[in-house]
């Protein structure tokens, strides 16, 4: 293991300043990435579009709701390399099924609301 040759503290001082975003690495990489993307045709998918629909609350949940600690995650990978890739993989699928239900009741509510108006609208 990584943290067995340099230590888990020397093993964050060298993993985590490359996780934030004011590295030039990462700014290059984004740029990069964006201009990529810029350049591709037009492409549609739509299993891929439902799917990918909710990833916004992967966001949401890791990094604003706070539940994640990344340290704890490096710890896992460090214990367990499968166990951590099993987690980060769960963590993912777990935030994309609860985007998922919180969009159908949104939908739900929404047209529940429609339906409401519009009856208001004709009496």
């Amino acid at each position: 293991m990584l943290s067995n040759n340099i230590g888990y503290e020397g093993l964050k001082k060298v993993i985590f300043p490359f996780l934030g975003y004011s590295n030039p690495l990462i700014i290059l990489m984004a740029v990069s990435l964006f201009y990529i993307i810029v350049n591709l045709r037009e492409y549609s998918n739509r299993l891929m579009n439902n799917i990918l629909s909710s990833t916004i609350f992967v966001y949401l949940i890791t990094e604003i709701g706070g539940f994640i600690s990344y340290t704890n995650i490096a710890s896992d990978f460090d214990e367990n390399i499968v166990g951590g890739i099993f987690k980060s993989i769960a963590i993912i699928s777990i935030c994309l099924l609860v985007g998922h239900v919180v969009m159908q009741i949104t939908s739900y509510i929404m047209i529940c609301f429609d339906k409401i108006i519009k009856t208001r609208k004709s009496i």
